[in-house]
Parts: structure tokens; C-alpha cells; sequence
């Protein structure tokens, strides 16, 4: 009768300091990620606060969203729709030129855009503010928006950033 041959298995020897290595590489991307695109990449995020001014109550509202950069543009910004009474959308971009960049919100996503729900103050030296006459609850029913500023008057076919909207 042949003998029976007998294996063991052996687990690889796992390096306690590789192990260590890769984590704080991770850990040190994960942070170079988070200061060069920010958290509101990851989900846009709604703050809220109330603040008392004499009897009367104050609500405040506020949703960010990040903008990217599209066609190359190399702009990148924040949106951020606030609600004090009035609804107001205040853009803050990054590498804008000085000129005048249109920014509308359209129906659609980033990918489509379609017909233009909302044109927004213009974005000069990287800045706008807009007041709006809508409520966040007509901006729910009007989903799928997308908020996009265009290259230039001239150029409104060409977009440098954009974001879709989810509230």
C-alpha cells in the first residue's frame, strides 16, 4: 500500500512594518485629498442653526456643493445655497479668470444639460451672489438640476464647471 504524503500549510509571514507603511500612506493621501478637493466631494452636506435676535427666531439654512472642473477648465468652487427669509445662491470659484463667466442652473445633469430653470449672476474675479425666487421644496420638484458656469458670453457652449444638484 503507498504512503500517504502529508502537507501543511503555512500562512505568508506578514510584515508588521509594511502593514504600518501602508497605513499612514493612506492615511497621508486620504488627507492630501481632502486639502486639494475638499469633503463636499465625498456628499454635499446641509448645516442648519438658529439664532435668536431679540423675540424673533432667525433660521438659517445652509447646503454646499463642489463644483468641478469640466472641458479642462482647471476651475473648480463652491456653491452654496443658503435660506434667511430670502433664498440666495453665493458661487466662490478657484482659478477663474477676472472676466465674466454666465452660471445658470439647468434642468439635467452635468452630462446633459438642458434648458436653462434658474441664470444665476454672472461669476466675475471668481464670485456671485443671486437671490432667488424659489423655495428648496421647488427645487425638489424640479429635480434633475445641474448648476453650470459656462466659459463666456461669448462662449456659452463651453463649460468650465459644473455640479449636480441633489437636495
Amino acid at each position: 500500500m503507498p504512503k500517504k504524503k502529508s502537507y501543511i500549510l503555512q500562512a505568508p509571514k506578514i510584515d508588521p512594518k509594511a502593514i504600518f507603511n501602508l497605513s499612514i500612506l493612506t492615511m497621508v493621501l486620504i488627507a492630501l485629498y481632502f486639502l486639494l478637493v475638499g469633503p463636499q466631494s465625498f456628499f454635499p452636506y446641509t448645516l442648519k442653526a438658529e439664532k435668536r435676535k431679540g423675540e424673533s427666531t432667525i433660521k438659517v439654512s445652509e447646503t454646499i456643493f463642489a463644483l468641478d472642473a469640466q472641458n479642462k477648465s482647471g476651475e473648480t468652487g463652491l456653491a452654496t445655497f443658503s435660506t434667511n427669509g430670502n433664498f440666495q445662491v453665493y458661487l466662490e470659484m478657484k482659478g477663474a479668470p477676472s472676466a465674466s463667466q454666465p452660471a445658470h442652473i439647468h434642468k439635467g445633469a452635468c452630462e446633459k444639460l438642458g434648458d436653462i430653470v434658474y441664470p444665476l449672476t454672472s461669476v466675475v474675479n471668481g464670485t456671485s451672489t443671486t437671490e432667488l425666487q424659489t423655495t428648496t421644496a421647488m427645487l425638489k420638484s424640479k429635480l434633475p438640476l445641474a448648476l453650470n458656469v459656462h466659459a463666456s458670453e461669448k462662449n456659452l457652449a463651453k463649460s468650465v464647471a459644473c455640479v449636480d444638484l441633489s437636495f
